[in-house]
């Protein structure tokens, strides 16, 4: 079963704005699932303004991989801003090998994302028995992130091996945060992966994450 809502794909300077995106759902095992809510792809310049992104789901059974809930990204360059990615889900049960569930509420591969003035809010993966879970609110793999004036808050990756509930900034990845509150995410406010580079926060409050 697959509802994706948006997708932006080979497009140069498109913008979303006063938008709620929700109810995108994906269900299946033994398959791979990007972006039940927003699916981005190549797009340059592209603007998404004063929207919200909720409630996108995917479950999975057996050897199901799932990238991005609320919002998967690749080779593309994106301003966002004034919106709010909260309450995505990645649920993955199943037997001795479940899959990996990365980026609940964003996923980022490749390609460079501002976020400014937004909210990062409960987005949850679940992945069961030995499996890995990692990045709840944002899960960044190459490229570029800067954050700024923003929330990353009680974002929570529930599994066996957790990692990064609030960011998850992978190998090859660089990431900046001004001015924002990552706090209360249960596990890890920021994981920085062997060999990433280091990651600069400025002005900011990161508080109340168990693993910090």
């Amino acid at each position: 079963v697959q509802t994706r809502v948006v997708v932006l794909q080979d497009a140069s300077f498109c913008h979303l704005e006063g938008m709620t995106i929700a109810g995108g759902y994906f269900n299946g095992g033994g398959v791979s699932f990007y972006g039940s809510g927003v699916y981005i792809d190549n797009a340059y310049e592209a603007e998404i303004a004063s929207c919200m992104v909720t409630s996108n789901h995917i479950f999975g059974g057996n050897n199901t991989f799932a990238w991005g809930a609320g919002i998967v990204a690749y080779d593309s360059t994106v301003e966002m801003r004034d919106c709010v990615i909260q309450t995505n889900r990645i649920y993955l049960t199943g037997g001795a090998f479940t899959g990996v569930g990365y980026g609940a509420g964003l996923y980022i591969d490749s390609g460079r994302w501002r976020i400014c003035r937004s909210v990062i809010l409960r987005n949850q993966n679940y992945v069961a028995n030995l499996s890995g879970s990692m990045g709840a609110g944002i899960y960044i793999n190459n490229g570029s992130l800067a954050i700024s004036n923003s929330l990353v808050c009680q974002n929570n990756c529930l599994a066996t091996s957790p990692t990064g509930d609030g960011l998850y900034i992978g190998i090859n990845a660089r990431a900046t945060a001004v001015n924002c509150t990552i706090a209360d995410n249960p596990g890890h406010g920021v994981y920085l992966q062997a060999g990433s580079p280091a990651m600069v926060i400025s002005n900011s409050i990161v508080w109340g994450n168990t693993a910090d």
